[in-house]
């Protein structure tokens, strides 16, 4: 599972640091995580801290700090869906739904949840329960967040074996968000899925036009639905497709 993906999501819902607030006591000198008069703004600080290291892999130090968030505010979306993502690295599935079930209790706001709770539900093949609540995000989404909803959607479609749905919610996502790189990527996986290599093509300049070089591009391209050894493969296979990407062919 890819949770480097997972807490990316979060980050771009929820607008959260990757480091910590700083504060200055009364001498202007700068101090961090003392008390603040705003617990809240100490319990975001301590998700956004927690985040930061299950991005890194430090567990220990992210379940510190996603606990010292709980004592300071245990109410907080950001901390359950926080909390969802270190269950779900961890493979302990029951807790991870259990703070999304709890996230959905307090949000006032439920398409970021939903759509979070969807994307999960789908990445352990409960299909179905993802998609109806991936649809259910879009209903009365806020302008910012349609093409990542879109976006989930589309994937978990895809997921379902559902192509033309997948392909119809993935071109939405393009269409409210052309710079987005996902949708193309899962795009591009369906060309390849039918051989369609002019199609794929395609899509991979669109998203060499955004920035990401054609090699990581197809990388990306052949991780998104296969085994780690065929995605290997499949790389190798792509790369040969374009000679002035030898050095990389060489070194897969």
């Amino acid at each position: 599972m890819n949770f480097l993906r997972l807490i990316w999501i979060i980050l771009i819902f929820l607008s959260l640091t990757a480091c910590v607030t700083d504060y200055y006591d009364q001498h202007g000198q700068p101090i961090t995580m003392v008390e603040v008069a705003d617990v809240s703004l100490q319990a975001q600080s301590r998700i956004s801290l927690a985040l930061a290291y299950l991005e890194q892999q430090n567990l220990v130090l992210a379940k510190i700090n996603l606990d010292k968030a709980w004592r300071l505010d245990p109410h907080k979306v950001e901390l359950h869906l926080a909390y969802a993502a270190y269950y779900e690295v961890i493979d302990d599935q029951a807790q991870a739904e259990d703070h999304y079930q709890q996230a959905l209790e307090v949000a006032s706001e439920q398409g970021v949840v939903l759509s979070q709770y969807g994307m999960f539900l789908c990445r352990h093949t409960k299909l179905t329960q993802g998609l109806s609540l991936l649809k259910s995000a879009l209903m009365g989404a806020q302008a910012q967040k349609i093409a990542l909803y879109y976006e989930n959607l589309g994937l978990c479609a895809y997921k379902a074996g559902l192509v033309q749905d997948a392909q119809t919610y993935l071109n939405k996502a393009k269409m409210f968000d052309p710079t987005r790189h996902m949708p193309y990527i899962a795009l591009s996986s369906i060309a390849l899925a039918q051989n369609d290599m002019q199609k794929l093509d395609s899509y991979i300049l669109q998203v060499e036009k955004q920035g990401l070089k054609k090699a990581e591009a197809l990388r990306l391209v052949c991780q998104l639905d296969q085994t780690q050894a065929d995605a290997n493969q499949c790389f190798v296979e792509q790369i040969r497709r374009f000679p002035i990407l030898k050095g990389y062919n060489d070194a897969a």
